[in-house]
């Protein structure tokens, strides 16, 4: 459900992008993504990363350097309000990937079903944003 204020920053007149791809989760000491993937095959999936210890920017310039398409962050504790769509931190040229935020509970759900084998896919879904005057 969209919120109050989409109306005034999407353009419901633009298409969707859409980007469905499987969910991989790195090895415990990468889990952050925040540098190498090691051995992971990220290439054309969507990689599922804890937050923490580096911008999100970064986060996504990982990934995208593995040739992933996508990139879910999971919140590092329970505690914290879940965005949406994360804007980018660090300076720089953005990635050219969606990534997107959800829950503690959520990450950890989504990395115990990759871990049992069980092959998730997730649909990343973004619209591009155009900023226009409030309705009269």
């Amino acid at each position: 459900v969209p919120a109050e204020w989409e109306n005034m920053l999407i353009d419901p007149a633009s298409p969707g992008t859409n980007v469905t791809a499987e969910v991989v989760v790195p090895a415990w000491s990468r889990r952050r993504v925040c540098g190498d993937l090691g051995s992971l095959d990220a290439a054309g999936k969507i990689v599922l990363a804890e937050r923490g210890s580096c911008f999100f920017s970064d986060k996504a310039k990982v990934a995208e350097a593995a040739g992933a398409v996508g990139v879910i962050v999971y919140d590092d504790d329970s505690s914290t309000v879940v965005l949406k769509l994360l804007g980018l931190s660090a300076p720089g040229i953005p990635p050219n990937l969606r990534t997107f935020m959800v829950s503690h509970t959520e990450g950890l759900a989504l990395r115990d079903r990759v871990r049992a084998g069980l092959r998730p896919f997730a649909s990343l879904l973004s619209r591009p944003i155009v900023v226009r005057s409030a309705p009269d």
